[in-house]
């Protein structure tokens, strides 16, 4: 009577082991029915969670961010083409996504201006002579006498170095239209710690620092820029977009490679005589797959 009690026990014992191996692969693999359900979206979200972590280093896809916030206004810089003011920062991924200065116009003159974006000297001041990045000239009817952050607006995420040391820089450029100055927001109360303020007014031959002031500033740098492209070489037809009704597009659809978009173009050609007016946009996607242009992105 033992030994039969036994053998059951041992019999029970099987079919539960079976049991739970089986309702363990079922977690992982999806049953007939079931995997003609899953989206695309299912299956990269289930193979983000079970891939080997390994795979998925963790400095993979973030954007990270220097920043700080001015609370305070800085004379500006303006009224020649020798005025510059720094901020020093360090790189903390491997590209540059986009930067931004605070400015605003405090005089009754309208300032012109440009960005540096540059690598250090041997001795540690703003290379302007070699920038890596230098925007064109900013028109004076953009800045008003309200504070706000003008951006690079980079055409390509910019390469650096982890941890290197890199320059933003206002130039107060100065043409015969401009004869105003920019003035700079600026942070007096908790500096920030990896950088530095500096400032020159004989075009960059020497620099002084306000050791107690940073600039207001934005930064973002992202470790993996991955890109979508497609080069074209030819016309497309039967006709093109434009003409006075405003109710031509073409639009391109693409699938998200990473968790932010840091720049998008499409090539572009004068196919007439005349000055065409054109408009690029960032549009997401209505639920028949169509392009959706109550829903502009960017």
């Amino acid at each position: 009577m033992i030994k039969k009690d036994g053998e059951k026990m041992k019999k029970i014992a099987l079919i539960i082991f079976v049991l739970v191996g089986m309702l363990s692969l079922s977690t992982f693999i999806p049953l007939g029915n079931t995997s003609s359900k899953t989206t695309v979206a299912d299956k990269i979200s289930s193979a983000g969670i079970m891939a080997p972590p390994s795979l998925f280093p963790t400095n993979a896809t973030f954007e990270t961010k220097a920043e700080v916030i001015g609370n305070t206004l800085l004379v500006g810089v303006g009224g020649s083409d020798a005025d510059y003011y720094a901020q020093s920062f360090k790189a903390l991924a491997d590209y540059i996504t986009d930067a931004a200065l605070t400015l605003r116009n405090y005089t009754a003159s309208t300032p012109n201006f440009r960005f540096f974006l540059c690598n250090s000297t041997p001795t540690g001041k703003p290379n302007i002579s070699k920038p890596m990045v230098i925007t064109r000239v900013i028109s004076n009817t953009s800045i008003g006498l309200t504070a706000k952050r003008f951006y690079f607006n980079l055409t390509a995420p910019v390469r650096v170095q982890q941890n290197k040391t890199y320059w933003l820089v206002v130039d107060g450029y100065y043409d015969q239209t401009s004869t105003g100055t920019v003035g700079c927001s600026a942070q007096s109360t908790n500096p920030y710690p990896d950088g530095a303020m500096f400032y020159s007014y004989n075009n960059g031959t020497s620099w002084s620092s306000l050791a107690t002031y940073d600039l207001d500033f934005v930064v973002t740098f992202s470790n993996r820029p991955i890109k979508a492209e497609v080069n074209g070489f030819g016309g497309v037809y039967p006709r093109p977009v434009g003409g006075a009704s405003g109710t031509d597009y073409y639009a391109q659809s693409f699938v998200a490679l990473d968790s932010y978009i840091v720049d998008a173009g499409i090539w572009i050609a004068n196919d007439t005589g005349t000055t065409p007016d054109l408009r690029v946009q960032i549009w997401g996607n209505t639920p028949l797959g169509n392009p959706d242009k109550n829903n502009v992105i960017a």
